[in-house]
């Protein structure tokens, strides 16, 4: 029978300095325990046997990470006697723990509380776990556990500023085949050859509520479920990573991390020793005051995640609202592993650079083969439909006011830690264009009757392998009711060694490398008449006097270029008629010889432009 804790406060210590990765594993399964790398690990609540009935009032744990009490365990069909399920709770280590987990097997362990005291010079506080249920115990591997709650009240300790409490609330927990004993083995046991297969750590997990209250914000979130973890073993113990914790907590917070070449290799077999299943928190709501004391409220519809082989996540309707103004986001989203990437690019910077000249071979070769496990998926990030209206900081009489259809950034299919397929877009970025705007563009913006923004631009290139081309599909900028300019381009001879190395290869690309073409096109949104009509007023002439001197001038500078060019013709009377019409432009140059021209042509012609002219033909239309 378990005893029912009374409401103690409790709090939510934050982790220590552990590895990210070992954090990130264990995820809400790790609520109930605390696990100190230099001293052992502290289980709080967990473990039981199989043969007969135990039952202890009490056990109290020290550990570095503060003071662990549990209250009134009953153990039912335990396989061990009560002073080895005793021991299990002390271990010194966590290869003992791991140990003498295997040999636990039991009906069921309950404890009525768990009771996790801290105080030191930061921190001081209290949680406490209410009514815990392991059952179907073997082999240290849990078939289900079950937590009623946790209550937890904290105090940050700022020294000459004031102190800062936290309350947490989680409701019911619960977490389906929580293997301890593989928990404990995967922080413990390593494979040298980094090929242990992967195992399941626990299955779904699920906090039914959570509530978080600080001095200035409340958060406040419905259940969170996640489809369980599973991890190999890496090729270090994680125990054994505290020189890299210590690396870790130095580069918190630094714009520029660098760490050694040793401890990068460990962060990256961490890393890719474990995958998270998918997870999803219903009905997050924020509630406070900012740095002004003025009270604002959110809410983020369902928030969805996952790791491994399926890495990503999004958001659904965040909204921010305030006193004086709103944030609102439609949908969010974002594909593959972004860490992944930063540990990649860290890594090579790390090979290139002056450590990757002191490191031993061993280290160097340590890193090499960790790189070889990290895959590098494409990213995506994106969001959709956002609306604000928000205050202007430095114009207090005026409003910041914008609505954008879509955003989107995409790197993939990488060479090393290079992605050779970028993409970028912005979809109808609206703002009203300012009033009282100094700014010379923005005042031209409105003097040509556009009152309202409306922007949407593009960038795609890829790289194909095969053909050794760069392909520059779209950069490009439409304004709405102005124009659209769009530019596209093909680079031939880029070799992969460009990708594997841009800093050792660059110089060599550039000798090698060709432009194959480039394309030019422009259409006419309705702004450019009003850009003549503007400009004929500023020159004190009529729009129909300037387009005159425009055709004429145009021809006259292809004349002046491409006398003897047998494209001169067309490219004259396709200027003169975009000139005169002001509708639409499109204009491509090719290399004659098809295979392109050189950096190195271009650099020769630089005071002979008719050199470099006489290899490139055009293809022009206009209207």
């Amino acid at each position: 029978m378990t005893v029912p804790a009374r409401p103690l406060p409790a709090a939510r210590a934050p982790l220590p300095r552990l590895a990210l990765a070992v954090a990130l594993a264990l995820g809400a399964s790790a609520l109930p325990f605390r696990i100190d790398l230099s001293g052992g690990i502290a289980l709080a609540p967990l473990v039981a046997a199989a043969r007969e009935n135990v039952s202890i009032d009490k056990i109290e744990i020290d550990t570095k990470a503060g003071k662990v009490v549990l209250g009134d365990l009953r153990v039912t069909g335990s396989s061990l006697a009560r002073g080895e399920i005793e021991a299990i709770f002390r271990a010194a280590s966590a290869r003992d723990l791991g140990d003498r987990l295997a040999k636990f097997d039991a009906e069921s362990l309950r404890i009525g509380t768990i009771r996790w005291l801290q105080d030191n010079e930061s921190f001081s506080g209290e949680t406490v776990y209410e009514n815990v249920e392991a059952r179907g115990i073997r082999a240290g591997a849990i078939g289900r556990l079950e937590i009623a709650g946790a209550k937890g009240n904290s105090v940050m300790k700022l020294g000459k500023q004031k102190d800062k409490p936290t309350r947490v609330t989680l409701g019911r927990m619960a977490i389906d085949a929580f293997d301890l004993t593989a928990v404990a083995r995967w922080i413990t046991d390593a494979d040298p050859t980094g090929k242990a297969p992967m195992k399941a750590l626990h299955g779904p997990y699920s906090i039914e509520s959570m509530e978080i209250t600080g001095p200035e914000i409340t958060m406040r979130a419905n259940r969170t479920t996640v489809s369980g973890i599973k991890a190999r073993l890496p090729r270090k113990p994680i125990v054994d990573m505290i020189n890299v914790l210590g690396e870790l907590a130095k580069q918190e917070g630094k714009e520029k991390p660098q760490l050694s070449i040793a401890a990068l290799a460990e962060i990256i077999d961490v890393w890719t020793s474990f995958e998270m299943g998918e997870g999803r928190i219903e009905g997050i709501a924020f509630g406070g005051k900012d740095e002004k004391g003025n009270a604002f409220a959110a809410t983020i519809g369902p928030v969805t995640f996952a790791g491994g082989a399926k890495a990503g996540g999004g958001t659904e309707a965040i909204d921010i609202r305030a006193a004086d103004g709103f944030f609102k986001i439609k949908s969010s989203r974002f594909e593959g592993d972004g860490y992944a990437a930063l540990f990649a690019g860290l890594a090579k910077a790390a090979l290139a650079g002056e450590q990757g000249q002191k490191a031993s071979l061993d280290e160097r070769t340590r890193l090499e083969t960790a790189l070889k496990d990290l895959v590098l998926r494409d990213l995506v990030f994106a969001i959709g439909g956002i609306e604000a209206d928000l205050p202007d900081t430095k114009a207090k009489s005026e409003r910041v006011k914008f609505t954008l259809a879509g955003f989107e950034m995409r790197a993939g299919s990488f060479v090393g830690a290079i992605p050779t397929a970028i993409g970028l877009k912005l979809a109808n970025f609206r703002m009203p264009v300012p009033a009282n705007s100094k700014d010379d563009g923005i005042r031209t913006l409105r003097e040509i009757g556009l009152d309202t923004l409306d922007l949407t631009t593009g960038i795609d290139a890829r790289w194909d392998e095969s053909k050794k081309t760069l392909a520059i599909n779209d950069v490009s900028v439409n304004i709405a009711q102005l124009a659209k300019l769009a530019l596209k381009a093909e680079l031939g001879n880029i070799e992969r060694k460009l990708f594997e190395d841009p800093q050792a290869n660059w110089a060599l690309a550039m000798m090698s490398g060709t432009i194959r073409s480039a394309n030019v096109a422009l259409e006419n949104g309705g702004g450019l008449d009003k850009l003549v009509a503007k400009t004929a007023k500023d020159q004190k002439k009529t729009p129909d006097q300037l387009r005159v001197e425009m055709q004429t001038m145009g021809p006259a500078i292809i004349g002046a270029f491409l006398s003897n060019h047998p494209d001169a013709a067309k490219l004259a009377e396709a200027l003169g008629t975009f000139l005169k019409t002001l509708g639409a432009l499109n204009l491509t140059a090719r290399a004659a010889n098809g295979d392109g021209l050189t950096f190195t042509d271009f650099a020769t012609a630089s005071g002979n432009p008719a050199a470099i002219l006489s290899k490139i033909r055009f293809d022009v239309s206009a209207r």
